[in-house]
């Protein structure tokens, strides 16, 4: 009797571990054949609202490996119908962390051990992007790196699949970053640092593993316009207005976290109120358009600053 119980515990432990090994497998995010497929767009001429006009599909794959240093990184193949297949960076995937080999160097590429409030120094891919094979100069590797602020950590799932999900601040400029575990940054793999708009915008469109589709975007209209709505979108939630004296007023968003950009995506402003009558003046702010963006649920406004 005794015997049978520990069989079957050992069986059990088995399953537990092999289950366990599996998930591992299916959140790595660098494995041989893996696909991303990324929508892209570039500012209208015509448009006046920050809104993007389609440019069309790239597609990011996984391809053969190289050795640097005694290391294997695997090739990153961008790709684009009308277009060569560039190779624009070399990775490996170590625990929860992945690299990327540039100019005889390693650069931490993607973290997914941190935790809200975790500063973390990331280099930006793809700055080295017509590096490899193409023989252009190094960019100053203190040009490139910089610190982000971890502002969310938490967890979707997909195909009953929990993935982690790490919104970063950047520095300067820009949307806040979003990571998804296995997939990677949600601005496509390689801006996975950008801090600068700086023309097209690309959003992850889906990702395949083996033929497998692993994961699909559920927001990727963000490609379209910088703030994550197209065109005047009614929300009935946040309520953000600008009165006669230049104070921004917003009102039903206390306690969350609050950003204001301006149609260029830089970053302007960040806090969180408190009070669900909050005002600010922005009488500093150039006249223009701004989107106001409370990230807890993913809404957004656009007021005018007269």
């Amino acid at each position: 009797m005794k015997r049978n119980i520990i069989i079957s515990l050992l069986v059990a432990a088995i399953n537990i571990c092999c289950f366990n090994i599996a998930i591992s497998q299916n959140l790595q995010m660098i494995t041989p054949g893996k696909v991303w497929h990324i929508e892209s767009g570039m500012p209208c001429a015509e448009s006046h609202d920050g809104c993007f006009c389609y440019l069309g599909t790239q597609t990011i794959r996984v391809g053969n490996i190289r050795t640097y240093e005694g290391k294997d990184y695997y090739e990153i193949i961008w790709s684009r119908e009308g277009y060569e297949d560039k190779i624009i960076a070399c990775v490996r995937e170590e625990g929860h962390k992945v690299f990327f080999y540039a100019c005889e160097h390693e650069y931490l590429m993607y973290d997914f051990d941190v935790n809200i409030g975790d500063e973390i120094l990331l280099a930006d891919t793809y700055a080295f992007r017509n590096i490899i094979d193409n023989h252009n100069d190094c960019p100053d590797a203190d040009s490139v790196v910089y610190t982000f602020t971890v502002l969310n950590v938490d967890t979707i799932e997909y195909n009953n699949i929990p993935r982690k999900r790490i919104t970063l601040l950047p520095p300067i400029g820009t949307i806040p970053n979003t990571w998804v575990e296995g997939i990677g940054c949600m601005r496509a793999l390689y801006f996975n640092a950008t801090c600068t708009l700086g023309g097209a915008v690309c959003m992850v469109k889906d990702c395949y593993e083996s033929n497998e589709l692993v994961f699909e975007n559920e927001n990727p209209e963000f490609t379209w316009c910088v703030t994550g709505i197209e065109n005047d979108t009614e929300i009935d939630k946040l309520d953000a207005h600008i009165d006669s004296y230049n104070n921004l007023h917003i009102v039903n968003a206390k306690d969350s976290y609050i950003s204001i950009y301006n149609l260029q995506g830089q970053l302007m402003q960040s806090f969180v109120p408190d009070s669900n009558d909050f005002y600010m003046n922005i009488a500093s702010f150039p006249s223009g358009l701004y989107v106001i963006k409370c990230n807890d649920n993913n809404e957004c406004i656009k007021v005018y600053n007269p």
